[in-house]
């Protein structure tokens, strides 16, 4: 198939369900995305048909939910704390996903989830009516990360410039927070959003944990790099420390949990998506 410059089909195409085009790309390990990536981008199959709209036929016609949700029940079951304490923890912004997540967790399972969110590069009006309403409506507890603003506008400005992708840095959040605090509040069980594989990601239906052998459904800390070689803004980090006069600590909120944390507590961790 020939492609362009960054790795997208030169000819482009649109699903015949969903109206898609074939130049959407999937999700990319951020740390190693360069001037020079080529992108994996959402795959059509022989009739037209994108993974994502596939995906969605499968997830009606071929999972059996009430066994699905007997293996969320048997999940709460096994990490439900009964000493007050939190047992699971729910990223999130107050969106549609974190909400419902954590509300059917909460009140029709029993569980006691701790709601994390990796702040927006700005709020909307409309979206921190909706933050607050998740916590004061909802009634969940949080712990609200915002990120130095003045290193993230730089890095907003290193990624706009280099990447054309503003969105990036928010992105690094948004993957490696939860873990974060789960490792900080010591909580095994994490519940993220919806399946890579409905944003046309090649997943299978049946995948239901993140997992470092499952393109698509990796989180880029257990992939275990070490910071050397690592880019920000398809820049490479060591360069931007040393270039803007920044301290390696300014950057430790966008960086991976570190792999020998992971490696010990990988076995007590379960890090599950909502479908």
């Amino acid at each position: 198939m020939n492609t362009s410059r960054y790795g997208t089909p030169a000819e482009i195409k649109f699903c015949k369900i969903c109206n898609i085009t074939n130049q959407r790309p999937n999700s990319t390990d951020e740390y190693r995305h360069t001037r020079e990536t080529k992108h994996k981008t959402i795959i059509f199959d022989a009739e037209g048909v994108c993974y994502a709209c596939r995906n969605k036929e499968k997830q009606h016609n071929e999972i059996d939910w009430k066994q699905r949700e007997q293996e969320l029940i048997d999940l709460c079951n096994k990490y439900r704390k009964t000493d007050g304490s939190y047992d699971c923890i729910v990223p999130g912004s107050g969106g549609k996903d974190s909400v419902y997540a954590s509300w059917l967790l909460k009140y029709k399972y029993g569980m006691h989830p701790l709601t994390v969110t990796w702040s927006p590069h700005l709020y909307t009006e409309v979206g921190w009516k909706n933050f607050q309403n998740w916590l004061h409506v909802g009634g969940f507890d949080n712990h609200l990360f915002t990120p130095n603003g003045k290193v993230h506008r730089l890095l907003t400005q290193i990624a706009t410039k280099n990447l054309l992708h503003p969105f990036q840095p928010f992105i690094l959040g948004q993957k490696t927070f939860a873990t974060k605090m789960c490792n900080l509040f010591n909580i095994p069980l994490a519940f993220y959003g919806e399946t890579p594989g409905e944003y046309g990601a090649p997943v299978d239906i049946h995948e239901k944990k993140f997992s470092n052998t499952c393109e698509g459904f990796r989180t880029d800390y257990i992939r275990g790099n070490d910071i050397t070689g690592l880019h920000l803004g398809g820049m490479l980090i060591e360069d931007i420390i040393k270039e803007y006069k920044i301290e390696k600590n300014d950057i430790l909120c966008y960086l991976p949990l570190d792999a020998d944390i992971v490696e010990k507590k990988k076995s007590k961790c379960s890090l599950w998506v909502t479908m």
